[in-house]
Order: C-alpha cells, then sequence, then structure tokens
C-alpha cells in the first residue's frame, strides 16, 4: 500500500471526506470505535461517534477516515464536544489533528461501507472482540477489520456481521495485517471462505444499487 504524506500546501480535500465512514483509537485506554466524519479542514476534524464512549479534553485518539478513494490516518485531539453522547446517538466532537496525517490509496477492488457495519470475531472458539467492532473497507470476497491484538495470517475466524440487510455470519481467513500509526491497533484483511445461503444473499444485498 503506497503511503503518501498531506502536507500543508495541498491541504485535504473535504470533499474526498466530509460524511464518510470512520474508526478510532483512544490513546488513554486503546478503546476502539466508530463514527461519521462531519467535515474535515487541514487542521480539524468534527466527528459523529456511534458509540457511547464518553470523552475528556484533551484526550487522543487515532483515526482511520475512509474517502473517496483515499484514506486518511491521523492523531487528532478532542479540542470540544458539541453535544454529550445518549441512549441514541455518540457524542459531536470537534478534534484538533496533530502532526501531518497519511493518506493511503484505496483498494481497487473495494467498497467502502457506507452503512454502519459491524462484526463480533471468534477464533478457535474464543472471542477476540467480545463487544462489536467496525469492519471497513469490503469487497464481495474480504472484508477489513480493525482489532486491538494481531492475528497471524493463516487462521479462520467466525465473523458475526450486523448490517442494515441483518445478521451475516461466516468464516474468513486472515490473509494480512499491519499496525496502524501510533496505535495498539492493528488492521486485519480477511478472505471470505465459507457462509451459507441466506448468508450469501443478506451479503451481496449490500453491493447492490439504491
Amino acid at each position: 500500500m503506497r503511503l503518501t504524506q498531506a502536507s500543508s500546501k495541498s491541504g485535504i480535500n473535504p470533499d474526498l471526506y466530509d460524511n464518510t465512514r470512520c474508526t478510532y483509537q483512544r490513546k488513554a485506554d486503546a478503546k476502539i470505535g466508530h463514527g461519521w466524519v462531519e467535515t474535515i479542514s487541514d487542521d480539524e476534524v468534527i466527528v459523529r461517534m456511534r458509540d457511547n464512549l464518553v470523552w475528556q479534553e484533551s484526550d487522543e485518539a487515532s483515526f482511520e477516515i475512509f474517502g473517496l478513494g483515499k484514506n486518511l490516518r491521523c492523531m487528532a485531539r478532542l479540542s470540544a464536544q458539541m453535544s454529550a453522547p445518549n441512549a441514541e446517538v455518540g457524542a459531536l466532537c470537534i478534534f484538533r489533528i496533530l502532526g501531518s496525517p497519511r493518506i493511503t490509496e484505496g483498494q481497487p477492488n473495494a467498497r467502502l461501507c457506507n452503512q454502519d457495519v459491524t462484526a463480533i470475531v471468534k477464533i478457535k472458539g474464543e472471542f477476540i472482540t467480545p463487544e462489536p467492532v467496525p469492519v471497513q473497507d469490503i469487497s464481495r470476497t474480504g472484508l477489513a477489520i480493525f482489532l486491538p491484538t494481531p492475528i497471524e495470517p493463516g487462521e479462520t475466524a467466525e465473523l458475526d456481521l450486523l448490517t442494515d440487510q441483518g445478521r451475516v455470519t461466516m468464516r474468513a481467513t486472515i490473509v494480512v495485517y499491519s499496525r496502524l500509526m501510533d496505535t495498539h491497533g492493528y488492521r486485519h484483511g480477511f478472505k471470505i471462505a465459507e457462509m451459507g445461503r441466506v448468508d450469501a444473499v443478506n451479503w451481496h444485498k449490500i453491493f447492490e444499487r439504491k
């Protein structure tokens, strides 16, 4: 995967990242979550969290933002919380971007999740994620999931996915993982190995054009 720096001279193009999904890992406690980018500039990003985590002033987190053909990774510090989380929606937060973000080219055969797809991951009968974690970019034959610990390629996992089309269960093999910038988290690439007929129907509905 080719990396480039998003310099202040070229700037961040908000058209690529406004109203797109993101994942994050909070630095203080390594908690993982996901949300939607409301808007972004060279200096700050406004995120609607999709969880009920309580944020403190100056909390830092690493973000991966899934844009149109280009993903952006950065560290950011909370500068303001515009609304607190409640039972239905997470907090609306303003983060100050720290340092120079990294931009990665999107995978050519992948489709970014434009809905909240989450997964519970189990390997050899043990839960790797007791709580759902966000699914990142997906294709008809694979998907990427952000996990707190590295799992070696070759391991086969049982994935329990919750999508807008319903619950999907499948077996998938880890083919690659990479550590995310300035975090203890790891991005894992899975290749789908097996799923039932009903699960396959629900999975492929994700790729149908509205």
